[in-house]
């Protein structure tokens, strides 16, 4: 399942997952994401304003993208 929207960026950043989770302790740190128990954060060029996310749920593991498409992958699990 794929769903595609605008989300709004503070500080160089936004984030999804619960709303009572306080997403200024994260347990894993990243130069793009970072995660705690039960929400993500991204790190994002812009400082303020919207960004077009798509989010993509998986039943498996994702195949390996062609990684010289990317100047940065990271993964994590929430």
């Amino acid at each position: 399942m794929q769903s595609d929207g605008v989300v709004q960026v503070d500080h160089h950043q936004f984030s999804f997952g619960n709303p009572t989770v306080d997403t200024l302790d994260p347990l894993t740190h990243g130069t793009l994401i970072e995660a705690g128990d039960g929400a993500v954060s991204f790190y994002t060029g812009i400082a303020y304003g919207p960004v077009r996310v798509s989010v993509e749920l998986l039943d498996q593991p994702p195949t390996d993208p062609a990684q010289d498409d990317w100047e940065v992958i990271e993964e994590t699990t929430l």
